[in-house]
């Protein structure tokens, strides 16, 4: 009878060790795909005050406070931003019900790159955002606060798989309709 409770008692530890550690390790390393009419990459370029070791522009306040407060504007819930690995940032926040994730990164020289991603509960971490109204308001706040910043240059929004797979296919706007 013992032995049994220590075979269940070990399987249960077993178990609940691969589902915390193991599994998300299996889940597919391909990056997310954006919905049709949907561009949810943009690469700008803007003059950095910082270089990184790699040569890469690092975000400065000025560009995260007006990433940060055009959120805002528009009802957004934004966290602060906190450094990731690698010389990028991040910020999470929520509008209305729907959860986002934004990366920001510099790419070399004066260009930076940011992405755009939904959130799901218990899901994958990034996750390419619905075409909602939620999220369009997202990504037209995010584009029209980069394109009042002086100094910015080349302003390009980038289907999500193009931006991965370094093609060179860009457009003007987040959205085939904008």
């Amino acid at each position: 009878m013992i032995w049994l409770l220590v075979v269940l008692g070990s399987a249960l530890v077993l178990g609940t060790y691969y589902v915390l550690f193991q599994r998300p390790r299996l889940r597919s390393t391909r990056p997310p795909v954006d919905v049709p009419g949907v561009r949810s990459a943009l690469t700008f370029e803007r003059a950095s005050l910082e270089m990184g070791d790699e040569g890469d522009a690092i975000p400065d306040a000025v560009l995260l406070d007006a990433i940060s407060e055009a959120l805002e504007r528009v009802g957004a819930e934004a966290g602060t931003w906190r450094w990731d690995k690698d010389e990028c940032v991040e910020l999470e926040g929520i509008i209305g019900v729907d959860p986002f994730f934004i990366t920001l990164g510099g790419v070399g020289g004066p260009r930076f790159l940011l992405h755009v991603y939904a959130r799901t509960l218990g899901g994958p971490r990034y996750v390419a955002p619905p075409r909602s109204e939620s999220m369009r308001t997202v990504l037209s706040a995010i584009d029209s606060a980069v394109r009042r910043l002086p100094g910015i240059a080349a302003i390009r929004w980038q289907r999500r798989e193009d931006s991965y797979n370094g093609a060179r296919t860009y457009f003007d706007a987040p959205f085939d309709d904008a």
